[in-house]
Order: C-alpha cells, then sequence, then structure tokens
C-alpha cells in the first residue's frame, strides 16, 4: 500500500491514496500537506492517539492522521435516520464506526450495506474524529473481508510502519521531503523490491470477484509515478489495449470506484488506487 507523501525510505510506501485533490463521500474537497497521508492502525492507537490541543490533528508516533485504515469486525450496529453506528474490534479495542445514508443512494449501495452484518470481519477507510470526547471514525469504505489472509497482512503492515517510524533515524515528520525509493521490479509485480531496502511489500490478497481486468488495471495504476493527480482512465486504456476493449476497461473501472478499491482525484477520468 501507498502511505504517505515522501515517506522516508519504505519498503513500497510512497505517496499516498486520498491526497489533497481527493474528493470526500460528499463531494468537497480536503488539502493541505498534512492530508496526503493513508496510515494503516490498529484501534488500540487510535484510543491512545495525542493532540497536543483540542484543535489539533490527532498524531501516531508523531506522524498526524488524515486517513486511516483498519481491520475488525463488526460487535453491534444501530441505524439512524442520516447514519449507521457500528461497533467495530479488532482485538485492540473497539471503536465507533459511522457511515452517512444519502438520500438517492442506489440498489446496489443498498445491498452492498446490507452486507456489513454482525460478527463478519471489515476493512474500513474513512477519517478519525473527536465530538464530545468521543472518538470515532467516519468511513469512506467499509467492505467485508473474504480472504482472511488480508487481516494477518495488515496487522503485519501495521507492525512494519510503528517500527519504521520510531526506530528509523531517518524518518521526518510532516511537511520534510524523505527519501523516496525507486522502483526497479517488473511494473506489473506488485511484490516487486524498492530500491535496497531489505523489506518486500506483501502481495495484494484480492477476493474471488475480481475478474483479470481488474486486477491488470489497480497493477497499470501502479506502474505509473505517484502523484496526486492519480493517472488518467485513456491512459490505462492505452496500457492494457491489447488485453481488453474500451468497454470492459471502462467497467471495470467503474466497479473499481464502487467497491472502494480506486476513488477519483481532480475529477472523474483520473483515478488512484486505495491500497
Amino acid at each position: 500500500m501507498h502511505y504517505e507523501n515522501g515517506y522516508e525510505g519504505g519498503g513500497g510506501f510512497l505517496s499516498s491514496p486520498f491526497g489533497e485533490s481527493a474528493s470526500t463521500p460528499t463531494g468537497t474537497k480536503r488539502g493541505g500537506a498534512a492530508a496526503q497521508n493513508l496510515t494503516p492502525v490498529s484501534i488500540k492507537q487510535l484510543l491512545e492517539a495525542t493532540q497536543i490541543h483540542a484543535d489539533a490533528p490527532f498524531k501516531v508516533d508523531e506522524h498526524e492522521l488524515s486517513q486511516i485504515t483498519f481491520i475488525g469486525i463488526i460487535r453491534r450496529q444501530s441505524e439512524q435516520s442520516t447514519n449507521v453506528s457500528y461497533i467495530v474490534e479488532d482485538g485492540t479495542g473497539s471503536i465507533d464506526v459511522r457511515t452517512w445514508l444519502e438520500n438517492d443512494d442506489n440498489e446496489i449501495q443498498q445491498q452492498k450495506r446490507a452486507q456489513l452484518v454482525e460478527g463478519i470481519y471489515v476493512r474500513v477507510v474513512g477519517q478519525f474524529k473527536q465530538f464530545a470526547s468521543k472518538r470515532h471514525v467516519v468511513a469512506f469504505s467499509m467492505r467485508p473481508i473474504e480472504d482472511y489472509n488480508e487481516i494477518t497482512h495488515h496487522f503485519l503492515e501495521v507492525v512494519y510502519v510503528h517500527l519504521f517510524r520510531t526506530r528509523n533515524p531517518s524518518v521526518k515528520h510532516e511537511g520534510e521531503q524523505g527519501y523516496q525509493p525507486s522502483f526497479s521490479g517488473d511494473p506489473f509485480n506488485p511484490t516487486g523490491q524498492y530500491g535496497n531496502q531489505a523489506y518486500k511489500q506483501p502481495e495484494p490478497v484480492y477476493g474471488n470477484e475480481f475478474k483479470p481486468s481488474h486486477k491488470a488495471i489497480i497493477y497499470a495504476i501502479k506502474s505509473f509515478p505517484d502523484t496526486n493527480e492519480g493517472v488518467h482512465v485513456e491512459s490505462i486504456a492505452q496500457k492494457l489495449s491489447s488485453q481488453f476493449g474500451r468497454a470492459e476497461i471502462s467497467q471495470a473501472i467503474e466497479w473499481l470506484v464502487g467497491e472502494g478499491h480506486l476513488y477519483s482525484t481532480i475529477d472523474d477520468d483520473h483515478v488512484r488506487c486505495t491500497d
């Protein structure tokens, strides 16, 4: 996964998804240097995150939190008129996760929400908040875990990022440009080596619903330079033109966006990966 803008020397942790030009579910823009990171966390880390004052951003390992991702099991859920609240627990703690209800939710969105039931593991991507001294997460994406290897993968990432930030003397905090590892592997091999780092990023875990076109699009996007603007869909179509038709690529990108694997950046024709 790409977690942080200028992530300093980590094995494959380069510029983040959810950059400054990314849109929230309500269509507003998020900006600022501190908003350019997606951090894998445990719930315990969220509960122990610190602030220097009430209006300051939360920090974990002295790094500001903007977008976060974690995996846990739904223990309880309740639906109100404007949102659904889930209590999610990951073995280190539990936290309230909220998803907002839209008046124009279509049948597919309703079906996805119906899958989020008590007792299942879910991947949450969202923003960490505090209101009236109670901490919670506003989810941009929340989906069931289909391959339980993803749980192990996630906690390995949490440990790796924590150790890298706390034990690597070359790590700098937000606002400072760190070393950018150079990608030297096959552009369609997500486990390619990064520079001289000993760490090799685990291959992403994809569910059975992934088609060859879905995987090819994600690998194609990751073969381009990682920028806040993302990759134009035309560039993706050209790279994969020998394998898939334009219509199939367009449908696959739409599915990946709908499932939370991609998101639009500066406009609907530019996309980035969320992992």
